[in-house]
């Protein structure tokens, strides 16, 4: 079973996140990281041009951007070629995997968070992580069953705020925070 999670920008209005999909390896230790490396040396450090490749421009979301069986980051310029391929194909490890382009063209797919309030469009019992990509950081969230209750829902809750200026964290320990009761900083 795949670790389901969402690569996102901030809403507008200030409240919540709107993204696209990514279905594997979505833990920190894997695409929280590669989001940090990407962020820190495909993209250069910038931010937008970062949101828009991985938010705007691959509209159906992602199979994975995380490189298989190495670790090599995907360079910018592998983000032109994305696209969904068989593993027949040779090129098949070679670029990111996005649902939109290549073999699957599937339409446009938004999840829209608005948790703890409104946990609807962001499906948190499914989507186990999400990364908010801002222009200080990301912010890391996991899906949280904020109870005993059978009545309460599941939501996503922020685990940790990563700095891009700041040296990358550890990995193992973002994820582990997901498992928390209480998270005195979030900050890493």
């Amino acid at each position: 079973m795949s670790t389901r999670g969402a690569i996102a920008i901030p809403n507008t209005n200030g409240k919540g996140w709107w993204g696209r999909y990514h279905h594997g390896d979505s833990f920190p230790t894997r695409l929280g990281a590669e989001l940090f490396r990407l962020y820190q040396g495909s993209f250069g450090r910038d931010h937008e041009d970062m949101a828009k490749v991985l938010v705007e421009d691959h509209t159906a979301g992602w199979s994975t951007i995380v490189q298989a069986y190495t670790p090599k980051t995907f360079e910018r310029e592998d983000f032109d070629h994305a696209g969904f391929r068989n593993l027949d194909d040779p090129d098949f490890f070679e670029y990111p995997q996005c649902y939109c382009h290549g073999e699957c063209a599937e339409s446009e797919h938004v999840l829209t968070c608005g948790c703890p309030d409104n946990p609807e469009g962001c499906a948190p019992l499914f989507i186990e992580w999400a990364y908010v990509l801002t222009a200080t950081g990301m912010f890391v969230a996991t899906s949280w069953h904020p109870g005993t209750g059978a009545s309460q829902a599941f939501v996503h809750r922020l685990v940790a705020l990563v700095d891009w200026d700041r040296p990358e964290p550890d990995w193992d320990r973002v994820q582990q925070r997901g498992s928390l009761a209480h998270i005195r900083d979030l900050t890493l």
